[in-house]
């Protein structure tokens, strides 16, 4: 059985792997109002007993909303891998993009693009796998699906189906 560490703020945070990754060990290290400073300074040796296969990191939109600067934000999600890589016996780290949002001003996604490109550039300078999911969670007008989510930022279950399919496919 493949073992999967789910690391972030509240999109991972509520995300039900019983439900959507039934037949995985799943560890859900999701906090609710994380950013990536939070998330570096909880980092927990627990979270790797037992060793996860595959580790998913998702993490940022906090930080964009409250007022972080991407070098920051680059800076601590480099951080967080280089923590991570501390207690991983595997390579295979995945960084996830910034999910995009619907009608959310403190989050504006052509921020969050910009921001999913550095992510993109980090992950390849560090030797991370970055999982491009974009294209399935964004609409013509680049906000995130109508239907995808309630609030503008949080996923619905069609959204998190959609990720948990995405994940299939990796492990």
């Amino acid at each position: 059985m493949n073992k999967l560490l789910l690391v972030g703020d509240s999109i991972i945070e509520q995300f039900d792997a019983s439900k959507y990754l039934e037949g995985f060990e799943v560890k859900n290290a999701g906090v609710s109002g994380n950013n990536s400073l939070d998330l570096l300074n909880r980092i927990n040796v627990d979270w790797f007993k037992p060793q996860p296969d595959y580790t998913f990191l998702c993490i940022g939109t906090n930080d964009i909303s409250q007022g972080f600067g991407d070098i920051d934000i680059i800076n601590n999600i480099q951080e967080i891998v280089f923590n991570i890589r501390e207690y991983l016996e595997n390579e295979n780290i995945y960084l996830l993009p910034i999910f995009p949002t619907r009608h959310n001003p403190p989050r504006p996604n052509d921020r969050i693009r910009m921001l999913n490109d550095k992510i993109k550039f980090l992950s390849e300078q560090i030797g991370c796998h970055y999982l491009d999911i974009q294209e399935n969670f964004r609409d013509e007008n680049d906000a995130l699906k109508r239907g995808f989510t309630e609030d503008g930022l949080h996923l619905t279950d069609k959204a998190y189906e959609q990720f948990a399919a995405i994940i299939k496919g990796i492990v």
